[in-house]
């Protein structure tokens, strides 16, 4: 049985009656489909299937597109700022390596040695005690790097 044979224009769906009937769901694949009703029938409905992947990226996608416009009494500077500073916490969240933690410290010890243990933790997503571990590293495994990586003041 296809995914056409089971649908069914049900609440337990978005729907958006003022045009064309527009439902959004998700299929037995996970895919978050967005089906448009045809004008005269099911043969002419219009199909988009997004892997679940990218279902967040597009939501974002038309919330700041046509959010302004079907909403202007909403400040979306201030709802798009908050939510790329969500994002970019959530980025460095649970799910990531700890190579990459690792790994963005290092950047930054290497751009910024005067930063402190905390700004460099707090902008890398990491503990001060992994920056602070990081840090030792450089001043032991090189020659070099001693005099690069002094700790700034707390």
């Amino acid at each position: 049985m296809s995914d056409e044979d089971r649908f069914e224009w049900h609440e337990g769906i978005i729907v958006v009656p003022e045009q064309m009937a527009i439902a959004v769901y998700t299929n037995p694949n996970n895919e978050v489909v967005i089906r448009q009703s045809g004008r005269y029938g099911p043969d002419e409905d219009q199909w988009v299937v997004v892997a679940p992947e990218h279902a967040l990226r597009l939501a974002e996608a038309i919330i700041r597109e046509a959010g302004p416009i079907a909403r202007p009494d909403i400040d979306w500077q201030a709802v798009n700022a908050a939510y790329d500073e969500f994002e970019a916490k959530t980025k460095a969240a649970p799910g990531k390596r700890r190579t990459d933690g690792r790994a963005a410290v290092e950047a930054a010890l290497r751009s910024q040695p005067e930063k402190s243990n905390r700004a460099i933790a707090a902008e890398c997503g990491v503990s001060d005690k992994t920056v602070a571990a990081v840090r030792a590293e450089f001043r032991t495994d090189s020659a070099e790097t001693p005099h690069l990586f002094p700790q700034a003041a707390e």
